[in-house]
């Protein structure tokens, strides 16, 4: 598959089992090493038991600061988190707080991703999403939840007023203090483990940023649970082996009865079980209680219909940020520069954009000018041990439209992305033209840098899908906004126009304020 691009691994029979994390701050590793992550943590103890049944393990972060899980990482699921997934990890709690639709529209892209993973969550918080995960197992979708590890935690022993606590093991000693884990107390002195990499200090090491021991616990309770249900599954083939051996004698069916087996034509039968499974799911009724919640919260002016196209529409989407798929195999720049697997969702070589201190200067005379991938960290931050690649690997980058390149073209999605993200999510849904456009996340509402927003779309900005005018921005979030014709449509066709490929738009933009600069996170056709 296309996943396996820059992976590392020439081997056209290798089998992977790949994990992909998603999550906010903390579940980046925001305040540790990026070798201290959950990510690593159940990297380095579930490949030892998938090695034995020669099974390449892959454990991906793409886990960024200061992000929910929707609209724009759930309609942007292929391309941030890859096109083949067996387990993604959901770890948004803490941004996501009480608005429960995203985690509905959240488990319904999770259902139509290609490969239909399991939603593996890491809540111990709202029962509302606990519903709302049992109504999507109903339809079809796997999800397993790991909670109660408060109650795990504790069975470690407590380092408060322990005259012992020294002799424990390293990552047990001040982890429990006084019944709670890397508290402000003793345990909080010890919560960090940088300064032998960082000497002048890291970032982020925050109250609500789980420090190394805690990620190194988290990350090996999943690989318990992966390895339960690994030697659960290697039981099942077993007993069904067995069942069906059976079948074929007593009822002499040679031709019909499937021989479980580890061989491709017994996976094969059972992804074409996943295909129709999917194509069920997508066909299933939509739930109202979570959907009324998404329509009061987010989709006032789109409505319940709205709302819809965003839980079973095909959707493509091109992310600016990092991490993601799509950014380490540069599909925007054409895949030109496509990235190479370094480990844990660590890439090298790909396109990184421009710095936004030395942009190229504008080109008000060439409207097929691209807006400009564009970084804000500065090269010299992320080529520092201390935050980069060893530190963090979630960066907020942008599509920048100035106001002095006038006119700025593109098309979406290109060929590359065509290639690699366009034969996804065919289960049965359809896309109908529909665009939501993101802005870049502003920390504290302060954006800087001249951005203009979307709200001032056909005064500020003017941006023509195939020839027409997005006359309205309808906002769904602080950031992301669905595009809206002069009918009042947010439909703008099929693409393919002037030769194109159905499914492809021409896309101009122009920020006709002086000074002015619009940043996007990411452009999704839905």
């Amino acid at each position: 598959s296309s996943e396996g691009s820059g992976e590392g691994n020439n081997d056209d029979d290798c089998v992977t089992f790949r994990w992909i994390t998603a999550g906010h701050s903390a579940s980046a590793g925001h305040g540790n090493m990026f070798n201290q992550t959950y990510t690593a943590s159940v990297q380095a103890a579930a490949s030892s038991f998938f090695d034995v049944l020669g099974i390449d393990f892959i454990a991906k972060s793409r886990a960024a600061g200061g992000t929910n899980s929707g609209p724009e990482h759930s309609m942007c699921m292929d391309a941030i988190y890859g096109t083949d997934i067996d387990v993604l990890w959901w770890d948004f709690g803490m941004t996501d707080g009480g608005d429960d639709w995203l985690h509905y529209l959240w488990g319904n892209r999770v259902a139509l991703h290609p490969t239909m993973p399991i939603m593996l969550n890491f809540d111990e918080g709202r029962n509302n999403r606990g519903s709302i995960r049992n109504d999507l197992v109903a339809d079809g979708l796997s999800a397993f939840t790991l909670s109660g590890l408060q109650n795990l935690r504790k069975i470690f022993p407590d380092s408060k007023n322990n005259p012992d606590a020294n002799q424990l093991p390293r990552a047990v000693a001040y982890y429990m203090c006084g019944g709670h884990h890397e508290n402000d107390d003793v345990c909080g002195e010890h919560k960090w483990d940088t300064a032998r990499y960082c000497p002048k200090g890291a970032k982020f090491q925050t109250s609500w940023h789980n420090g190394w021991k805690d990620h190194l616990f988290i990350g090996r309770l999943a690989a318990v649970f992966l390895f339960e249900h690994l030697a659960d599954a290697l039981k099942e083939l077993d007993t069904a082996t067995a069942a069906a051996l059976r079948r074929r004698v007593e009822e002499e069916d040679f031709e019909s009865t499937m021989i479980p087996s580890i061989s491709q034509e017994y996976l094969n039968y059972l992804k074409s079980m996943e295909r129709a499974d999917q194509t069920a799911f997508a066909q299933s009724s939509i739930h109202k209680g979570p959907v009324n919640m998404g329509v009061k919260d987010g989709f006032e002016r789109l409505g319940e219909s709205g709302f819809q196209k965003f839980l079973r529409n095909k959707s493509f989407c091109r992310p600016a940020d990092l991490p993601s798929q799509a950014r380490y195999l540069s599909l925007a720049t054409r895949g030109n520069e496509s990235g190479v697997h370094i480990g844990l969702g660590v890439y090298a070589g790909f396109d990184k954009g421009y710095d936004f201190k030395k942009l190229p200067p504008p080109k008000p005379s060439d409207d097929d000018t691209p807006p400009l991938l564009t970084r804000f960290d500065g090269e010299g931050n992320r080529n520092n041990p201390c935050y980069g690649d060893h530190f963090a690997i979630d960066f907020k980058d942008v599509f920048l439209v100035r106001s002095g390149d006038k006119w700025m073209t593109d098309i979406i999605p290109n060929e590359a992305e065509l290639e690699t993200l366009e034969g996804s999510q065919d289960a049965g849904v359809s896309r109908e033209g529909m665009f939501l456009i993101c802005t870049r996340w502003c920390d504290w509402g302060r954006c800087g840098f001249g951005h203009v927003g979307l709200d001032g779309v056909g005064n500020t900005t003017t941006i023509l899908i195939d020839g027409q005018e997005a006359k309205v921005a309808i906002k769904v979030n602080d950031r992301c906004y669905v595009m809206g014709n002069k009918d009042g449509s947010t439909k703008f066709g099929p693409g393919g126009k002037s030769g194109r490929r159905r499914g492809q738009y021409e896309v101009k933009y122009r920020v006709n304020k002086e000074g002015g600069n619009l940043l996007m996170s990411a452009i999704a056709v839905i």
